[in-house]
């Protein structure tokens, strides 16, 4: 009897310990179980479970990306619901210092941040997306750079790195444990892509890879790469920033040509130290006192929301970030180092990566922080093979659907180009059935694509056009 009372204590006493190794609220650190080749466990413990049924399966936690500092990324990933082993996707948010549960939450990921008036007052939650990207694609959302969101290290904010080739070498470390941890997606393709100031990140990270896929140190099977209001050459789109303005009638063309003066001081001077993040970012955007995310809407992001639902403990329990961290959606310190970062151009790294993959760089016409005026500039200014075509051959296409505009696009080369109507900085948030069309055409055939029935249309028009011009020119 005493033999199967202490029988039964042991048991209980081993059935303890795993609960609390169960429960352990210290992060989720996946990088241990990669180095000792452990996948099973690291994808056993990475799952997140929603007790309320609603997430779709994916992986959350962190991967350690510099040893030293003790720098460890956290990400979300969603392999793709409605397709096995479908591209992946990789995004990242801008700001700098923004975090990618933005882009989740709130843009094309499978679940939406919600926020319900009850009897206690406020209350944050979430639900289901069918309209996300994720639908079609395998979509992966990391914190970057490392202090923003859950990303952190633990030497505090000496660990932070703000310069190209410093943040390029974190998510270039990230992206190859990425592939020890799900191996099997070295069998499709990756396409790395973000909005606003990711115009900085995607670029550096694609060029990386694609200098270790050149020297034969890498099989990362990049195919290309998607930018939404994208910041990636400041001198450029802040010149041209007040257009934009200017031709809705916001502001005068002395104001525009104020703002050019005051842009070309800011690169003139090139002072850092004596420009804080804010006034660079200001003197670049700020045309007009009145900037907008959504000229139209003028709805801005609630970071709020998803910095409620982030770290609830829900969320916290099911995405394995333990209870010692704070979740922030923006991190005003680590942003106010970027000011030397800001002040340069990503268009020689994005120019080599145009010569040589896919590239779509997308933007909503509305936008009013990241132009799509700005943006066409800095296009036409970068140095690739089909450059000349594209400025001086090159035409923009209307992009229907039932007969309804949903915006234009331009295809030259392995490039694609398009204006998503009615959509602010926040692109797919305000036009989500457009961008998510858009990127299975970008993934799929490169570009959009006009219905059989439209490019009749378009065909007959251009032969119009033709003989019109025919006529004219004999005087018949």
């Amino acid at each position: 009897m005493l033999i199967n009372i202490c029988g039964s204590v042991s048991l209980w006493l081993f059935q303890m310990a795993l609960w609390l190794v169960g429960t352990c609220k210290d992060p989720l650190h996946l990088s241990p179980f990669l180095e000792r080749s452990d996948i099973r466990s690291a994808l056993e413990l990475s799952e997140v479970r929603d007790p309320q049924k609603v997430i779709p399966k994916s992986y959350a936690g962190f991967i350690t990306v510099d040893k030293q500092l003790g720098n460890h990324m956290f990400f979300w990933f969603f392999p793709a619901i409605s397709e096995p082993l479908a591209p992946v996707l990789v995004w990242l948010n801008g700001g700098p210092a923004i975090s990618s549960m933005l882009g989740l939450l709130r843009e094309n990921g499978p679940i939406r941040v919600t926020e319900t008036i009850s009897a206690t007052g406020d209350k944050t939650s979430y639900k289901r997306w069918e309209k996300s990207w994720a639908e079609s694609f395998a979509m992966l959302y990391i914190d970057n750079p490392v202090g923003a969101g859950y990303s952190y290290s633990d030497s505090g904010q000496r660990g932070w790195k703000t310069t190209n080739d410093g943040y390029t070498q974190d998510l270039f470390s990230f992206i190859i444990q990425f592939y020890i941890l799900f191996p099997d997606y070295l069998n499709t393709q990756l396409y790395i892509g973000g909005q606003s100031y990711a115009g900085r990140f995607v670029p550096a990270l694609a060029y990386r890879i694609h200098k270790e896929i050149k020297a034969n140190r890498s099989s990362i099977p990049l195919a290309g790469i998607y930018m939404g209001g994208p910041f990636f050459d400041p001198y450029t789109q802040g010149l041209a920033q007040g257009l934009f303005y200017y031709s809705l009638g916001a502001i005068s063309y002395a104001e525009y040509l104020n703002h050019q003066k005051s842009v070309r001081e800011l690169f003139d001077r090139n002072d850092t130290d004596r420009e804080s993040m804010a006034s660079i970012i200001d003197k670049i955007v700020a045309a007009t006192p009145y900037i907008e995310e959504n000229y139209l809407t003028r709805v801005q992001p609630d970071y709020r929301q998803v910095q409620v639902l982030m770290n609830s403990k829900l969320i916290r329990d099911m995405v394995h970030v333990g209870s010692k961290r704070k979740f922030l959606t923006f991190n005003k310190d680590l942003h106010a180092r970027f000011k030397s970062d800001a002040m340069l151009s990503t268009k020689p790294q994005l120019a080599e990566i145009m010569n040589n993959y896919k590239v779509l760089i997308y933007s909503g016409d509305m936008d009013g922080i990241t132009t799509d005026v700005g943006t066409e500039e800095a296009i036409m200014t970068i140095p690739w093979f089909s450059q000349i075509s594209y400025n001086n051959n090159t035409y923009r296409n209307r992009w229907y659907n039932d007969g309804t505009i949903l915006g234009y696009y331009t295809h030259a080369g392995e490039f694609c180009r398009v204006i998503v109507r009615n959509a602010g900085h926040q692109t797919p948030y305000d036009q989500p059935d457009a961008t998510q069309k858009m990127m299975l055409d970008f993934v799929r055939h490169g570009c959009i694509q006009a219905s059989a029935a439209k490019k009749q249309i378009t065909a007959a028009l251009l032969t119009t056009h033709i003989l019109t011009a025919l006529m004219m020119s004999t005087g018949t």
